[in-house]
């Protein structure tokens, strides 16, 4: 499978760890840079250690690169310029993202585990309601900036631009306030650094200033939607990202953002409604191109209270794949390019494979190699409870024959459990018990065998001794002949 490109895409930034209580005392109390972060040159210590779970944080930096590291329980999240290996990571932008994963007590583990296998979607909400999970797993988030193998410190702020005083202009200038319309006729410019004679090319209105925001504030009231927005343009501190963003001015969150250097058509919508990520022109209601296998990553980060899973769905060049990016990256599901069509069809009638099928029984992949008795094994098949059934989940009722998952697991105890039968078994049990069955034929044909000799022997015993025997019958009838003739001449004398 070709999947050096995400690998190369994946370069390994290491996180550094540093737990324990001197450095994390020490770190707290040194001024912070801005809320929550404390910056130094060598390394960025991320807000505070937590007793209320494991922390994760996830940093991703030039060249696509990404890095992931887990902070148990009363350890303080860290990132270090330097890796373990004693290398000073690329300058640029780094950003990073803290998310929480609770520690659920065993009665919410409980409901969880009930709510997954029932499929009861609202049991997250309920326990958010009660305060038994968090209602976010996001701590915190945010950009640092390396400069000649340093973190640039961050506590620099741009002055406001709505400080008139700060411009010496207090005196000469004056809010102007219209009550009625304002029409403008060119363009318009709003900011401090507007100068006369702007150029605006084909902009009808700019913003110009060091800082720049432009603020949506609902004053609407009672039972009217009330939701404030704002338009935010880069970070206000030194080392800060540059971007475009949509706030939740209400809430406090950014839904929406769009870094600078964003690829052309990172996101197009074009005017069918589909959705192009890497495209502007989507053939799909999701179109998602990239020049080395595409991927979509379904990541339960653990927030919820439930156990942290990752799944990659892509495909390149060699195959469609399914990986489980928790497991070490393991591939359960792969369909290679060629494959003939319906080769598998799921049905309410069951799976249906319209190819060769082949299940994996190479030596080089199994453990624990014991031979069986075939006997045995034939006396258990014949022991077996075989019945005609049909499954409760088939619209048409198809009769089946063969035993129980439950039968087969009690008698020849092989497989993960009792409700399922795997093919391979049951072709092993049956080559044992052909094998069992063949043994017993060639044992009575052995002894049919050796009585058949037996047999013949006696037979041919009988035949010697009933030839001495017609003999001695002849002898005597011959003496019984003589001897009536010699009675017979004697009652009548010459």
């Amino acid at each position: 499978m070709n999947t050096a490109g995400n690998l190369r895409r994946i370069a390994t930034i290491v996180v550094a760890v540093t737990i324990g209580s001197g450095v994390a005392v020490a770190s707290e109390l040194k001024k912070p840079n801005r809320p929550g972060i404390v910056v130094e040159p060598n390394q960025a210590f991320f807000g505070a250690a937590t007793v209320e779970g494991d922390l994760v944080l996830s940093v991703s930096g030039p060249m696509g690169m990404i890095a992931q590291q887990k902070f148990n329980a009363g350890a303080r999240p860290t990132f270090s310029v330097v890796d373990q290996k004693g290398n000073t990571l690329p300058d640029g932008r780094y950003n990073y993202e803290i998310k929480l994963i609770p520690r659920v007590d065993g009665e919410t583990a409980k409901i969880l585990k009930a709510a997954r296998e029932t499929g009861d979607t609202g049991a997250v909400y309920r326990l958010r309601a009660e305060n038994r999970i968090p209602s976010s797993g996001l701590v915190m988030s945010g950009s640092l900036f390396i400069a000649n193998g340093a973190f640039v410190a961050p506590g620099q702020e741009e002055p406001a631009g709505d400080s008139v005083a700060a411009q010496g202009l207090e005196s000469l200038l004056k809010d102007v306030l219209h009550y009625d319309d304002v029409i403008v006729t060119g363009s318009l410019c709003v900011g401090f650094d507007c100068v006369n004679g702007e150029a605006f090319g084909y902009d009808t209105v700019k913003l110009k200033e060091n800082n720049l925001r432009l603020f949506f504030e609902d004053t609407s009231a009672g039972s009217f939607p009330t939701g404030d927005w704002r338009i935010r343009i880069n970070d206000t501190t030194s080392g800060g990202a540059s971007y475009f963003a949509v706030e939740d001015g209400t809430n406090g969150r950014t839904p929406f953002r769009i870094e600078t250097g964003s690829p052309n058509h990172s996101l197009y919508v074009e005017d069918y409604g589909r959705v192009g990520l890497g495209t502007s022109i989507p053939y799909v209601e999701l179109h998602i191109a990239d020049g080395d296998t595409p991927t979509v990553r379904l990541d339960q980060d653990g927030s919820s209270g439930w156990s942290a899973q990752r799944w990659d769905i892509a495909g390149n060049e060699t195959n469609f794949f399914i990986r489980d990016v928790t497991a070490g990256s393991k591939l359960p599901f792969r369909i290679f390019p060629g494959s003939e069509s319906e080769s598998l069809e799921i049905k309410p009638t069951g799976v249906e494979v319209n190819v060769a099928f082949s299940a994996v029984s190479d030596v080089n992949k199994k453990t624990g190699l014991t031979p069986v008795d075939p006997s045995g094994t034939l006396e258990k098949v014949a022991a077996l409870p075989v019945t005609t059934w049909s499954f409760k989940a088939d619209p048409g009722g198809a009769t089946h024959l063969g035993p129980t998952a439950q039968d087969f697991y009690q008698v020849f105890d092989l497989g993960s459990d009792d409700r399922h039968i795997a093919p391979l078994d049951v072709a092993g049990v049956a080559l044992a018990a052909i094998q069992g069955l063949n043994s017993k034929l060639e044992t009575t044909d052995d002894t049919f065998q050796r009585n058949r000799e037996i047999l013949e022997f006696e037979n041919a015993e009988l035949s010697t001794r009933l030839a001495e025997v017609e003999k001695q019958n002849a002898e005597l009838a011959a003496r019984l002949l003589d001897l009536e003739k010699l009675l017979e001449s004697m009652n009548n004398p010459i």
